[in-house]
């Protein structure tokens, strides 16, 4: 499945984008979403650069709960 950036999810879903970066954060800390398989962080830099890449499947269902 192709990874989309926060930028195109919150604007597809019509979502701000520091709501999607909270929920997907927090998804992270749960243990819900796992790196490479549900998101990726390219163009690391160091813990502050880069960009989030996130499956949108994977992440509307584990935030819708289905």
């Amino acid at each position: 499945m192709k990874f989309v950036t926060i930028h195109d999810l919150s604007r597809e879903l019509n979502i701000p984008e520091r709501v999607i970066r909270y929920r997907l954060v927090n998804l992270i800390a749960e243990g819900k979403l796992r790196e490479q398989d549900d998101f990726r962080r390219d163009d690391f830099k160091d813990d502050f650069h880069f960009v989030w890449k996130v499956h949108p499947l994977r992440f509307m269902s584990e935030t819708t709960g289905w």
